[in-house]
């Protein structure tokens, strides 16, 4: 069995803990977050240590790290924390569940998790540190850049582009040929059917209760 640790303690690395523990053929080994952020010193009953000195305890010659953080700071926290593990001369697994449809020509990059139900389409290119939930369609001939979060149920026609530290929601929605610019936020539900801007962020309409006769 190969050691692992995991790099954060919040819903996401929970997540990430259940399935590679599953779907995988790793042993977690240990949690490790920012000292100021552990709140008890055992998640899903293995120990969890500060950042700082993991690389004593959990060596990067014996172990290798996942990152899982959600869309914090952008992905910005994610990113960090990714490039780090790189200089300090971990090996950044991926994982892609057993249950997602992949092109036979598909390759990912590092620190990437495909969740249950993602059908991604022939001819796409993920890139770094990209994070996509079960039940997402990735449309074919589409690319996806680094530092990026797609939230479960997410379907992104045919030859989409989507740059750098991008958000989308649940359930959001591109239509194809459409370019989703760096730094976006797409929230849940969204449809999206023309270019968007750096840094913008696109909310659907909420559901409102009709008046009764």
């Amino acid at each position: 069995m190969k050691q692992l640790i995991i790099y954060g303690n919040g819903v996401i690395a929970s997540l990430c803990h259940y399935y590679l523990t599953r779907e995988s053929d790793y042993t977690i080994a240990a949690f490790t977050v920012d000292a100021s952020y552990i709140s008890s010193p055992v998640f899903h009953g293995v120990p969890v240590v500060p950042w700082d000195e993991a690389p004593h305890l959990y060596p990067p010659d014996k172990f290798r790290i996942f990152i899982a953080v959600g869309f914090v700071q952008s992905n910005r926290l994610r990113e960090s924390r990714y490039f780090e593990a790189k200089a300090l001369g971990y090996h950044v697994i991926s994982h892609t569940s057993p249950k997602a449809l992949l092109w036979d020509g598909f390759k990912m990059g590092e620190n990437c998790f495909f969740g249950p139900g993602v059908d991604i389409q022939p001819y796409v290119e993920i890139g770094q540190n990209v994070h996509v939930g079960n039940n997402t369609i990735i449309g074919h001939n589409s690319t996806i850049g680094d530092h990026c979060f797609i939230s479960a149920g997410a379907l992104l026609a045919g030859n989409v582009t989507v740059a750098n530290h991008c958000y989308i929601g649940i359930g959001a929605t591109v239509r194809d040929n459409i370019s989703i610019a760096s730094n976006c936020t797409i929230g849940a539900g969204a449809i999206i059917l023309s270019d968007t801007q750096e840094h913008g962020i696109y909310m659907s309409k909420p559901a409102y209760k009709l008046p009764q006769s």
